[in-house]
């Protein structure tokens, strides 16, 4: 059994009101399985697509629209966040939202630099973890883990309210 949102909200502090920011867990059902969409950082590491929250755009089209600047990423977006984890950059500590998106589709990112890459569960764990440490690589294979229990459990249940981006859809600031 995982842990709960509320019990990682309450292990992070209140998020709301203080420095977060947002993330789209991207994945795709394929022959192979279940895939993550992970994009690469300046530094080289791996990551989901992740950024600030935009005002006047709810959270979700905000980590809607990293997706799409950062992986070239289009599809449907849940509503409300499944989890939250801590990340850590340039030695400040601060917690992302993390919300699953399901990618209809993808295109050369925005964001040219960016190399985005399809991942099993476990492919996503070990390139995740690759230049952190263990507490942050501990972070991102929860994360993964989570996000496929919770995808796992659509297949059965009623799927959750989403948001749709579709490659036509301008960028939204």
């Amino acid at each position: 059994m995982g842990t709960s949102t509320t019990d990682i909200a309450r292990d992070l502090g209140t998020v709301e009101g203080g420095f977060y920011q947002v993330a789209a867990v991207c994945y795709r059902q394929s022959d192979a399985g279940l895939e993550f969409l992970l994009v690469n950082t300046r530094n080289g590491r791996w990551t989901f697509p992740k950024g600030n929250t935009i005002p006047g755009l709810r959270e979700n089209r905000a980590a809607q629209q990293e997706a799409f600047e950062e992986a070239g990423a289009y599809g449907q977006i849940d509503d409300s966040y499944f989890a939250l984890y801590l990340y850590n950059s340039g030695g400040e500590e601060y917690p992302i939202k993390a919300f699953l998106m399901e990618v209809d589709g993808t295109r050369v990112p925005g964001e040219l630099f960016r190399t985005p890459m399809w991942c099993t569960p476990r492919q996503a764990k070990k390139r995740l973890s690759l230049s952190r440490s263990r507490k942050y690589s501990n972070e991102f294979c929860r994360i993964v883990d989570h996000a496929a229990e919770a995808i796992s459990k659509r297949r059965t249940m009623r799927p959750p309210s989403t948001t749709s981006f579709s490659e036509q859809t301008p960028a939204v600031f």
